[in-house]
């Protein structure tokens, strides 16, 4: 029974060897080569590496070691975000593990001013009718030339959110027509359920009537069963959350106003500051988990460049790729062999 069992596995020894074989001659006719195919003792240089060489082989090995370490905690990082969120590709959005219906957009937006608002034939004074904001996100249309009606927008954030009244500046610009008004309202905007949606911002003016309103019991002044003030809606500016996907804080950006009745799709040839705009700072987060990936994979393309010229030095050959060596940063031969001497074992 051993001797069968040892003729066996021997067999199984000769087959695995061959199958191995096959695939590696097949990898090379197609121009592949298998690294644990190859000897060491070959791929040795005829002859020595010089004290540059070794220097920069030290410097690419060291830097190596430097993005194995930063990879190990990036995935330590993604392990533990994972727990945590699962990222939906369609949706462009993560969504909690523990409650998966809840997604974790997050929208902060800040309107810092309005410029240009108001025209000679309708001028605008904040100070007799109030000039608020109202934010909402909503699902993109598509085509610009495409109505409401044929493609009506859905709302893919919270209700709607109201700013507090705008007020002039102290030092107001000098401008030929319209008005520049301060808001510094921030509205934070959370669940985002979809990226492939646009921040909507309405502006309305309130327009007062002279009417003295009934006081209440409550004796403030306001009748609480009374109709909303007519309001007019001044402008209308869309910010596409596409512009907002690195997740990183974008301050004092120029939003293109659009009058009643215009498109508020913007062209890239149009100078924005030249109209109505508004200046916002805003900041869009979906997830921890896609930066995360991202640094992943721009590390282990480094990681591939690394090793790739680690075995061209040692190879003897020219490195491939362009790196910030040590020996290059001084301006004479006598400081680079002073700098040698040093650092070189």
């Amino acid at each position: 029974t051993i001797t069968i069992y040892k003729k066996k596995r021997e067999a199984d020894k000769k087959r695995a060897a061959e199958h191995a074989q096959k695939i590696s001659d097949l990898a090379l006719q197609r121009g592949a080569v298998d690294a644990d195919l190859l000897d060491v003792n070959a791929l040795k240089p005829d002859k020595p590496l010089t004290r540059i060489q070794q220097h920069r082989l030290e410097y690419l090995r060291r830097k190596l070691l430097g993005v194995d370490k930063d990879l190990a905690l990036l995935r330590n990082q993604y392990k533990v975000a994972c727990r945590h969120e699962v990222y939906k590709p369609k949706l462009g959005i993560s969504y909690s593990r523990k409650d998966p219906d809840l997604a974790l957009g997050l929208l902060s937006v800040t309107v810092v001013e309005a410029n240009g608002l108001g025209t000679l034939d309708a001028p605008l004074d904040a100070n007799k009718h109030p000039v608020r904001i109202i934010a909402h996100v909503r699902e993109d249309r598509g085509d610009a030339d495409e109505t409401k009606e044929e493609n009506p927008s859905i709302s893919v954030g919270p209700p709607p959110q109201v700013s507090k009244p705008a007020k002039k500046p102290k030092e107001p610009l000098e401008v030929d027509v319209g008005e520049r008004l301060v808001f510094n309202h921030s509205f934070s905007l959370a669940p985002i359920k979809k990226t492939q949606a646009a921040l909507h911002l309405d502006i309305l003016e309130e327009l007062l009537t002279e009417v003295p309103l009934v006081p209440t019991s409550g004796g403030d002044g306001k009748d609480d069963n009374a109709p909303p003030a007519p309001q007019r809606r001044r402008g209308h500016a869309r910010v596409p959350l596409a512009l907002l996907r690195d997740q990183k804080p974008h301050r004092n950006h120029v939003v293109r106003i659009a009058k009643p009745g215009e498109s508020d799709f913007i062209d890239e040839d149009e100078d924005v500051r030249s109209g109505p705009h508004l200046v916002i700072h805003a900041q869009f987060q979906f997830s921890k988990l896609e930066p995360i990936k991202a640094k992943i994979k721009d590390l282990l393309a480094t990681q591939r460049k690394l090793h790739r010229d680690v075995t061209n030095i040692q190879l003897n050959r020219d490195t491939q790729f362009r790196w910030d060596w040590p020996d290059t940063r001084f301006g004479d031969d006598e400081a680079k062999d002073e700098d040698e001497e040093d650092i070189v074992p």
